[in-house]
């Protein structure tokens, strides 16, 4: 397996991102998820690489989470690649669970989102049946880490998220993101192999 990641986990679903989008993106491949869900405070260099790579996208929704304007965030998201970035939402706006439920549904990029929403948009995307994945590297993105299927820290951030992921990018070189997400690929194949093969 990849120095990129200290621990690794069983993936099979949806995806959340926080602060660095792509760093989920690995995990989401590994395990054929249907969407992915992020926290922005600025995309890393090899982002738009990554999200240009077919192998990457295949099966995968990116959503963005931030703190920040959702027009500028939406106007980033857009700039490196990801999908339907120009629908966004000012989270300040969604006032109860069932609003963030339909926001989920309807929005690629979240931008004035409090920290308890990032948990709340991940266990909306759960509802809708996703496995999430989600990237963070803040104390504000921990309960929305271990709400997630597959949580990635970034190795750069705060210890607690480290300690509460299951997945850290050691270098946040995201450009390495595709041997990650080849490697977690080739496991799970693997593995669905073994198990149909009789004895």
């Amino acid at each position: 397996m990849s120095d990129l990641v200290t621990q690794q986990t069983e993936l099979n679903g949806t995806i959340t991102f926080a602060n660095d989008v792509i760093a989920t993106i690995a995990a989401i491949a590994a395990c054929d998820i249907e969407g992915v869900a992020g926290m922005c405070g600025g995309f890393k260099d090899g982002i738009a690489k990554m999200l240009g790579r077919k192998n990457i996208r295949q099966g995968v929704e990116v959503k963005v989470i931030s703190g920040d304007n959702p027009a500028t965030v939406a106007a980033v998201a857009k700039k490196v690649g990801i999908k339907n970035a120009d629908e966004y939402v000012d989270a300040s706006t969604l006032q109860t669970d069932t609003d963030i439920y339909r926001a989920v549904r309807k929005y690629t990029v979240f931008g004035r989102v409090a920290p308890s929403q990032k948990r709340k948009i991940v266990e909306a995307l759960q509802l809708d049946e996703k496995v999430v994945a989600m990237t963070g590297d803040g104390v504000n993105d921990v309960l929305a880490l271990k709400k997630a299927d597959c949580s990635i820290a970034i190795g750069e951030g705060s210890d607690v998220v480290s300690k509460v992921s299951q997945i850290v990018l050691l270098d946040a070189d995201f450009s390495r993101m595709e041997s990650v997400v080849s490697e977690g690929r080739q496991v799970v194949n693997n593995s669905a192999f073994s198990i149909a093969v009789p004895e």
